[in-house]
């Protein structure tokens, strides 16, 4: 079955000099990527370049930065070359996140794929609300079962320099009683000369906060997806010390130069 053309209603495009976000507002783009359409149910892939397949059987949840769950390919070999490979561009994220795919039948609905976000600015950057690319909630209960979630989506900032202490999330979607999508893609990207200008001026690195996690949930999560990617112009952003107040709290983490980072120690824990 052809991937659906997914209708750009679920994107945000800013072209500017200096850009503010601040901490009463908030970009969401939640759920706002391809979505599930019950034509779908038990019928093939799911919408989305990363779906997977959705069955009475199948249960093939959606990969976009990281691959999706399938949560019964062990039993069901056929099910792993129907797996949607991630896609889009780890520096450059631009496309939506893929659905999530019915369960055993139109009755259990899957949960679209997380919008985009796009801020080129050729000035500063200033990000102290959050920027939510998540996937979308999908329904409540375990009556159906099966259901997929969709991924995250994208955010993409590419500035003079940043700052702030903001959220910029790409976390697949939610659904009870599911199997789940993968994180979606962030970059932030910047001039390395304009930051370290901004960095000395702030008398430090901005306290920015990024998550691209497959979440889990309080009803029965029957398989977990991969987190999406992170991308930085360098490491600075990830300071001496992970933590949920700063930094990146879940993703699979890319520099184009991680010379800047050097901690003393790092200790990995999965608390």
């Amino acid at each position: 079955m052809d991937t659906p053309a997914w209708l750009m209603d679920g994107r945000v495009n800013i072209v500017c000099g200096d850009f503010e976000l601040d901490d009463a507002s908030t970009i969401n783009v939640g759920g706002c990527g391809y979505t599930p359409n019950s034509a779908d149910a038990n019928a093939g892939r799911a919408p989305g370049p990363g779906a997977g397949w959705q069955s009475g059987t199948g249960r093939i949840a959606p990969s976009y930065g990281g691959w999706g769950s399938a949560a019964l390919s062990r039993f069901y070999p056929w099910i792993a070359p129907l797996i949607g490979a991630p896609y889009g561009s780890l520096a450059a994220p631009v496309q939506p996140g893929s659905a999530g795919g019915y369960g055993y039948s139109s009755s259990s609905i899957g949960s679209p794929g997380g919008g985009a976000v796009r801020i080129a600015a050729t000035g500063t950057v200033t990000v102290n609300g959050d920027i939510l690319a998540d996937g979308g909630w999908g329904g409540t209960g375990a009556v159906a079962g099966g259901r997929c979630t969709g991924t995250g989506g994208a955010i993409w900032i590419d500035a003079g320099a940043v700052k702030g202490s903001g959220l910029l999330s790409a976390d697949s979607g939610a659904v009870d009683n599911s199997t789940m999508g993968s994180g979606g893609r962030i970059s932030v990207t910047w001039n390395a000369a304009l930051q370290d200008a901004l960095d000395a001026q702030e008398g430090g690195t901005p306290a920015l906060r990024f998550s691209a996690r497959s979440k889990d949930n309080t009803n029965g999560t029957r398989s977990y997806g991969k987190p999406g990617t992170v991308y930085f112009t360098d490491a600075r952003l990830l300071g001496a010390e992970f933590s949920p107040e700063r930094g990146v709290s879940c993703g699979e983490v890319h520099c184009g130069d991680w010379s800047q980072w050097n901690p003393q120690s790092l200790t990995v824990s999965n608390a």
